[in-house]
């Protein structure tokens, strides 16, 4: 069986990763969603979930501030220890004279929505929003060797490259904690992902914001060159965007392991 992914935006095009028998499985099982998904003979045609109005808009999230409020008035956290992350409910945009951080993550999954996909909130919540809160500070204040100062009152942007549901929760209610979801969130996304205008849509977006920074923390490695981040790393690479490139591990692990941050540099 091959999964079918109807594609209305931004080009017509049919996307047919490869999915594991267990997926198969559980796509074909009372977990298919009827108002996302139909069975055509040995395919599953996966509809109305690629549309524009289904994408998960990129967020301002935060401003960093230190630790203590009375020395947010400094400039640097060289001597003054982590910086804190404070949530802001912003459009990211180019407006303002701060500088910005831009973090990548890969995709919106179940809780970026609020009931269906048809209502996107936002990138990164969940335990992947709470852990940007609660670590990002301390990542940066331990990353001062890496990435120099990060000062107070940089506004921190979260962006996703596919900025569709690549998961498919909506259609199947699966885990990613399970291989095999997991495995066909990653075939959907690299299809999703190779299409020329999806990538154009990416790089477009992130010039926008003309960030200072950019860390990649799509899933699949620390360093930027394993599983999805591996095709992110490239078109950051590429496209010359005259800002440090970095790289580090998911959000969403950052309470069990703590994250370290490295500069994102063409593989050997």
């Amino acid at each position: 069986m091959r999964l079918a992914i109807n594609m209305t935006w931004p080009v017509r095009a049919t996307l047919c990763p490869k999915v594991t028998a267990p997926v198969c499985r559980a796509l074909s099982r009372g977990q298919l969603s009827r108002a996302h998904a139909r069975r055509v003979g040995s395919r599953i045609h996966v509809s109305r979930m690629l549309g524009r109005g289904n994408r998960v808009p990129d967020k301002e999230m935060f401003v960093l501030r230190y630790l203590k409020p009375e020395c947010d008035g400094q400039d640097d956290n060289s001597s003054r220890g982590c910086l804190r992350a404070v949530p802001v409910d912003g459009e990211g945009s180019r407006c303002g004279h701060n500088p910005v951080l831009l973090i990548l993550l890969e995709s919106p999954h179940r809780q970026e929505y609020r009931g269906s996909v048809a209502n996107p909130i936002g990138p990164a919540r969940g335990q992947t929003g709470i852990n940007l809160k609660n670590c990002l500070g301390a990542m940066l204040g331990r990353s001062r060797g890496v990435m120099g100062t990060v000062p107070c009152g940089t506004r921190v942007i979260v962006a996703n490259p596919v900025q569709f549901q690549a998961s498919l929760h909506a259609v199947h209610g699966g885990s990613l904690r399970h291989y095999d979801f997991r495995k066909l969130r990653d075939s959907v996304w690299k299809s999703i992902w190779s299409v020329g205008e999806i990538r154009e849509d990416f790089r477009v977006r992130i010039s926008n914001f003309a960030p200072t920074w950019i860390i990649n923390a799509c899933t699949g490695g620390s360093k930027g060159w394993g599983g999805i981040n591996c095709a992110v790393s490239n078109c950051l690479l590429r496209a010359q965007l005259g800002c440090p490139l970095y790289a580090t591990t998911h959000p969403a692990i950052w309470h069990r392991r703590p994250p370290c941050v490295s500069r994102l540099t063409p593989q050997p």
